[in-house]
């Protein structure tokens, strides 16, 4: 059962002449772990000790003969690592092939895993490290130490195509902090699922792909005093797209959303049959399962109020400073499920000099005596563009008396009904494909 109340169509600013401003820039603090989010690789102190250059030759032409729009070309890696082997072979002791190394590791930054149109090399400093991976029937295969340094390493000629994996160290098995491309690890848990990291496809393999990718950053908040994870997810064709400026939606319980059903796949579906317009998704985790109901509650007790200043005045602009987004609040939304759909209204109402849409399926708008509802009620009216909503048989009562309220003072809601269905992450996938409609509707050309 559907009530569609009103519907507006989403403008969104059209593409700018130019690539953004700082777009390899960091991502919070996502340095932590050794992680891609570090943002340019540091200048290395001598050629050999960083393995060199990548070999890719300035075109000579001047600023003004290269097309700003034109799609990036993959640049080859792996060559990197064979200067790595010759320069800590041909150092004069442990201490200069261990510098070598140090200095390697902290300049990989985005350009990893190393990478060509033959294979990949993977790195660890872990001891008596594997890898396991499509590569190899998920088979931990002993990766090899380089000299006497702590760098181990598994070169692999895998040709072009992606491949996935995890590092093995006994019986533990984990993504590779170092690489910021993941996917879903495919096992069902009953919690938080894990992943696996991903070698994306080089050159051809991976152009005209049908499917966005992950990639994760980690992102610190003073004020909430924790880091934690985002996987951000690109829309198919992002990369050849330069001058494409995306509108963003911030996904709450990020991490569950992707592991425990398949919001990104369900994101592919709809961008392919041309249901939404192309975006960017930034799946937020909570730093610890256990900070849940104090970031997404919205009394004066919680910590809610430092989340939503998190989102706006943290992760938005790092975001903004890595990835090809708009800039306008009208380009902006947030969505959750539960609690994570009651956080979403309560970051539109809190900060809607940030975002102008918000998404909630089987929100919590009970919690704390119907606060929610009450401030929807009786606060100012505000600039919202779209308020999408949704139910299953669960938190029905409350989100009906949330609809009612927010049409009552005038503003755009669709509410959705899905009556048999049950408060589960499979039921708000199986609806998230609208709330995209929704949210971010396909822009149609004039005739």
């Amino acid at each position: 059962m559907r009530f569609v109340l009103v519907l507006l169509l989403l403008l969104l600013p059209g593409c700018s002449d130019s690539t953004p401003s700082g777009a390899d820039a960091a991502v919070g603090s996502d340095a932590t772990h050794g992680d891609a989010g570090s943002g340019d690789a540091p200048a290395p102190p001598d050629a050999d000790a960083a393995a060199g250059d990548d070999g890719a030759a300035s075109d000579g032409g001047g600023a003004d003969s290269v097309d700003p729009c034109a799609p990036r070309a993959p640049t080859p890696t792996r060559a990197r690592f064979a200067a790595l082997v010759a320069a800590v072979n041909g150092a004069a002791d442990a201490a200069a092939r261990q510098a070598k190394v140090d200095a390697f590791l902290a300049a990989l930054g985005d350009d990893y895993p190393l990478r060509d149109a033959k294979g990949v090399v993977i790195v660890s400093d872990v001891a008596q490290s594997a890898v396991a991976g499509s590569f190899n029937n998920w088979t931990p295969t002993a990766m090899t130490r380089l000299s006497d340094t702590t760098l181990f390493y598994a070169e692999l000629d895998i040709g072009a195509a992606e491949a996935s994996y995890k590092l093995v160290q006994g019986s533990e098995w984990s993504r590779d902090a170092r690489n910021r491309h993941v996917t879903w690890d495919g096992i069902p848990r009953a919690g938080v699922g894990a992943f696996n990291s991903v070698v994306p496809a080089f050159g051809a393999s991976g152009a005209g792909s049908a499917k966005g990718r992950l990639e994760v950053r980690r992102v610190e908040s003073t004020a909430l005093a924790n880091t934690r994870d985002v996987f951000v997810y690109l829309p198919p064709g992002y990369d050849a797209e330069r001058c494409t400026r995306y509108p963003l939606l911030l996904v709450n319980d990020g991490n569950e959303s992707l592991t425990r059903s398949h919001f990104d796949q369900v994101t592919d579906a709809t961008l392919a049959a041309k249901r939404a317009e192309p975006l960017v998704i930034a799946f937020v985790a909570l730093a610890d399962q256990n900070d849940r109901l104090a970031e997404y509650g919205t009394v004066p007790s919680s910590r809610g109020a430092a989340y939503v200043d998190f989102l706006c005045d943290t992760l938005v602009p790092a975001l903004e400073t890595r990835y090809q987004l708009s800039s306008d609040r009208t380009a902006r939304a947030a969505i959750g499920a539960s609690l994570g759909g009651l956080s979403a209204l309560n970051a539109l109402v809190s900060r809607n000099d940030c975002l102008s849409r918000a998404g909630s399926q089987s929100g919590s708008f009970w919690y704390e005596d119907e606060a929610l509802i009450k401030r929807a009620q009786s606060g100012p009216l505000l600039a919202v563009d779209k308020i999408y909503l949704d139910n299953g048989s669960d938190n029905r009562d409350s989100t009906i008396k949330m609809r009612d309220v927010l049409v009552a003072r005038g503003y755009s809601v669709v509410h959705r009904e899905d009556l048999g269905q049950g408060h589960t992450w499979d039921a708000w996938a199986d609806r998230f494909d609208e709330a995209l409609e929704q949210l971010f509707p396909r822009k149609t050309s004039a005739p």
